[in-house]
C-alpha cells in the first residue's frame, strides 16, 4: 500500500518566493524611510525686499568742452575739473590723462583743488581714489610748456589732451 499512497507534495516555486521576499523588504524599508524623512522635511516662508542701488558718477570742468591752450614756451595754463559721486553707494576711481597725439612737448601736472600738483609727466594716471556717495572731489590739471623747448618747427602745431574717469562701485 505504501507504493501507491503517495503524499501531495506542493513544489515551491524559487523565483516568486524571491520576488515576494524582496517587495516585503521593500515595503518594510519604504515604511522607516518615510518616517525618518518626516522628521527632517521642513517648509518655511520667507521674504526680503531689495532694490539697486543708484550708481551716477559725473564729471565737470574739463569733460564738458574743449579746451584752447593759446599759449607759448615758457607759460602755463591751469584747468580745473571734478569727479562726482551721485550714487548711493561709495566708487573707486581712476584718472587717467593722456596727452594723444604728442605733438607739443607739454609737461602735465595734477592734483586735488588747492594742494600742489603731485605728478609731473607727459601722461598721468591716478588709481584708486575711493569716493563715497554724494560727495564731489575737485582736481586742478596744470599744462606747461617749457621754456627751453622753444624749437620753430612745433609752430602752428596743436596738442590732443584727454581725461578719462573710470569708475567701479565698491559697496
Amino acid at each position: 500500500m505504501g507504493k501507491y499512497f503517495h503524499k501531495n507534495k506542493t513544489k515551491i516555486n524559487i523565483p516568486i518566493c524571491a520576488a515576494a521576499v524582496l517587495l516585503c523588504l521593500a515595503l518594510v524599508t519604504t515604511y522607516f524611510v518615510s518616517g525618518l524623512f518626516a522628521r527632517y522635511a521642513a517648509s518655511g516662508q520667507s521674504s526680503d525686499n531689495t532694490r539697486a542701488a543708484k550708481f551716477s558718477i559725473e564729471g565737470g570742468g574739463v569733460f564738458s568742452q574743449p579746451v584752447v591752450a593759446d599759449f607759448t614756451p615758457g607759460s602755463s595754463i591751469e584747468k580745473e575739473f571734478s569727479v562726482q559721486n551721485d550714487s548711493e553707494v561709495a566708487v573707486e576711481y581712476t584718472i587717467e590723462v593722456t596727452n594723444v597725439t604728442k605733438n607739443l612737448p607739454l609737461q602735465l601736472s595734477m592734483g586735488k583743488k588747492g594742494s600742489v600738483p603731485a605728478v609731473q609727466k607727459n601722461d598721468i594716471t591716478f588709481t584708486e581714489q575711493k569716493l563715497p556717495g554724494s560727495h564731489t572731489d575737485n582736481y586742478t590739471l596744470r599744462i606747461e610748456w617749457p621754456e627751453k623747448d622753444n624749437d620753430s618747427t612745433l609752430m602752428g602745431k596743436v596738442d590732443y589732451i584727454r581725461v578719462t574717469v573710470t569708475a567701479t562701485q565698491i559697496d
